[in-house]
C-alpha cells in the first residue's frame, strides 16, 4: 500500500482516484477541499448537484486530536464509523456513510449542505433556534440513554481526562500564550484546586455524550437537525454537552435568552435523563462543567493555533474566559480556584 500524502494536493489526488473507484457516478474532476478546522479529518465536497462528502483521514495509528482518541488502523474500526452506526441504531439524526476506502483513507458520506446551526439562528431567531436546538439536544441524550450497549457506551470520560483539559489550559493559554511562570507554590495550589474541582465533576451522573455537541456540528438540513463530529463520543458528565451548546464559542447568547435556554434545559434533563427532580442541580452541574470545559477550550484554542497553525479560534478565547468567570462568580464554591485564576490570566475576573 502506498505512503498516505496528507497535504492538500494529495488529499484531492486521493479523494479523486478513490471517487474513480468507490463512486464513480460522481464528477469526480469537481472536487473541492473545504476549510481545515481542528481536526487532522479534512473533508471535500465531490460532484456537481448531486455531490457527496469525502473525508479524508490521516495515515493509520496516528495519535488524535484529543485526550483518549487514536486514529485507527482500518477505516471500518474507525471511531467516526464506529459512532455513526451506534447512533444512528439509537435514533439520532446523523450522516449516512456510503462508502469506506480503506486503501486510501477515506470515508465517503452524505452531503449536508452548509446551513450551520448558529448561521441558521442568526437568520430565523436565536431563542427560538435555540429552544429548538435544547430540545433535540435533550431528545438525543435521552435516545441515548436508552439505547443498547454498544462501542459508544464502552469508553469513559473519566476524572483522568477531565483533568487533562484542564492541564491543557495551564500549558497552552497560561504558559504559552500568556508566558506565565508559574511559582512552585502556585502550581501546587491550582492542581488542588483543580483536583477539587475534578472530584466535584466526577460526581455528576455520567450518560452518553456527543463531547463537541457545539452550532458547528449541528445541521440543518430540510429543517431537520442532524449531528456531525460524533467521533468522540463516549459516557462522560451528563451535562457536558449542554455547556457545549449553550456556551458555544460562535454565538455567545443573550443572559436574558440564555437564563430561559439553561432552565429549558435544566427541566428536560431532570424529566428524562437525570435521576432527580430538583432542575437547580441540574444548574449547579451545568456551572461546573463550564468552568472546566470552557477553560480547556481556551488552551485549546491556542494549541491549535502554535501547533497546527490555524489561528481562526483565537478570537474566541475571551468569550471562552468570560464564560468561566461568569460561572465561577454564580457557583459561590470553589473560590480559592477563582481568586487564583484571576490572578494568573487577566481574561479571568472573580470578585
Amino acid at each position: 500500500m502506498a505512503a498516505i500524502d496528507h497535504s492538500e494536493s494529495g488529499i484531492v489526488a486521493r479523494v479523486r482516484a478513490s471517487a474513480q473507484q468507490h463512486r464513480p457516478a460522481l464528477d469526480e474532476t469537481t472536487v473541492r477541499l473545504l476549510p481545515q478546522h481542528a481536526s487532522l479529518r479534512r473533508y471535500a465536497r465531490v460532484g456537481g448537484a448531486a455531490a457527496e462528502v469525502a473525508m479524508a483521514l490521516p495515515p493509520a495509528g496516528g495519535v488524535g486530536d484529543e485526550k483518549g482518541s487514536v486514529e485507527s488502523v482500518t477505516l471500518a474500526e474507525d471511531t467516526f464509523v464506529l459512532a455513526q452506526r451506534w447512533l444512528s441504531k439509537a435514533g439520532v439524526r446523523v450522516p449516512e456513510v456510503f462508502a469506506i476506502d480503506e486503501e486510501r483513507r477515506v470515508l465517503w458520506v452524505e452531503d449536508l449542505g452548509e446551513a450551520l446551526f448558529d448561521d441558521v439562528a442568526r437568520r430565523e431567531g436565536v431563542e427560538a433556534t435555540y429552544t429548538r436546538g435544547v430540545d433535540f439536544l435533550v431528545e438525543m441524550q435521552t435516545r441515548m440513554q436508552a439505547a443498547p450497549p454498544g462501542f459508544v457506551t464502552s469508553r469513559r470520560f473519566d476524572a483522568g481526562m477531565l483533568r487533562w483539559e484542564l492541564d491543557h489550559y495551564v500549558e497552552w493559554r497560561l504558559e504559552e500564550q500568556l508566558g506565565v511562570a508559574l511559582p512552585e507554590g502556585h502550581r501546587t495550589t491550582l492542581s488542588r484546586c483543580f483536583d477539587a474541582l475534578v472530584e466535584d465533576l466526577a460526581r455528576i451522573p455520567q450518560r452518553v455524550m456527543h463531547r463537541d455537541f457545539q452550532s458547528h456540528n449541528l445541521m440543518v438540513v430540510d429543517g431537520e437537525l442532524v449531528v456531525i463530529d460524533f467521533q468522540d463520543a463516549m459516557m462522560g458528565p451528563a451535562v457536558y454537552d449542554g455547556v457545549a451548546f449553550l456556551r458555544d464559542s460562535y454565538l455567545v447568547l443573550e443572559p436574558a435568552v440564555f437564563e430561559r435556554l439553561l432552565s429549558r434545559y435544566c427541566s428536560g434533563l431532570c424529566d428524562v435523563v437525570l435521576d432527580t427532580s430538583a432542575p437547580d442541580e441540574v444548574r449547579e452541574m451545568f456551572l461546573l462543567q463550564t468552568v472546566q470545559r470552557k477553560l480547556k477550550d481556551a488552551g485549546r484554542f491556542v494549541y491549535i493555533d502554535r501547533v497546527k497553525g490555524n489561528p481562526s479560534f483565537m478570537g474566541y478565547i475571551d468569550d471562552s474566559l468570560s464564560y468561566v468567570s461568569r460561572a465561577l462568580r454564580t457557583l459561590g464554591t470553589h473560590r480559592e480556584l477563582g481568586r487564583l485564576l484571576a490572578q494568573l490570566d487577566a481574561g479571568i475576573v472573580y470578585e
